[in-house]
């Protein structure tokens, strides 16, 4: 050791986000966006569960587990992230955090709090080192994953 501060860099394959940009997708990404959500999310209890089909998966459950989440949602003006997901190959690099940590600034900058539901128990202390909090768990029905709803005031 040199003596000198850990950064999100100094961690071994860290991918160095300084330069990252971050924008709207259009219609040329959807193939590699299509490819990196089925990455970020092919672990994830929730999607996993929603993503079943075919006749031993009726519909009904699903609708009523989005019910479930939507049941919850904050009544108070906030932003909402809806869907967050790193690449399974990019994940504990700093990608997640550069990314989030945009938005996040945005509503640090505007004075707006941030919510969002974690479907994955694994990133709950990824949302936590990022300032959210849980504010309870939401039951999405029979044998759906429990979902963690987490809030975050502005700083």
């Amino acid at each position: 050791m040199d003596g000198q501060p850990a950064t999100p860099l100094s961690r071994p394959g860290a991918v160095d986000t300084r330069m990252t940009t971050i924008r709207p997708a259009t219609v040329a990404d959807r193939a590699k966006l299509a490819d990196s959500l089925a990455s970020a999310f092919a672990d994830d209890p929730l999607f996993n569960w929603m993503a079943g089909t075919g006749p031993d998966k009726p519909l009904g459950p699903k609708v009523r587990a989005l019910s479930a989440i939507e049941k919850v949602h904050p009544k108070e003006e906030h932003y909402y992230l809806e869907a967050l997901g790193t690449r399974q190959d990019l994940q504990s690099k700093g990608v997640g955090s550069a990314v989030i940590g945009h938005m996040l600034a945005r509503c640090d900058a505007e004075g707006m709090p941030a919510y969002l539901e974690s479907s994955n128990l694994r990133n709950v202390p990824f949302y936590a080192r990022h300032g959210f909090e849980p504010t309870g768990e939401i039951v999405c029905g029979k044998g759906a994953p429990t979902v963690t709803a987490m809030w975050r005031d502005p700083r």
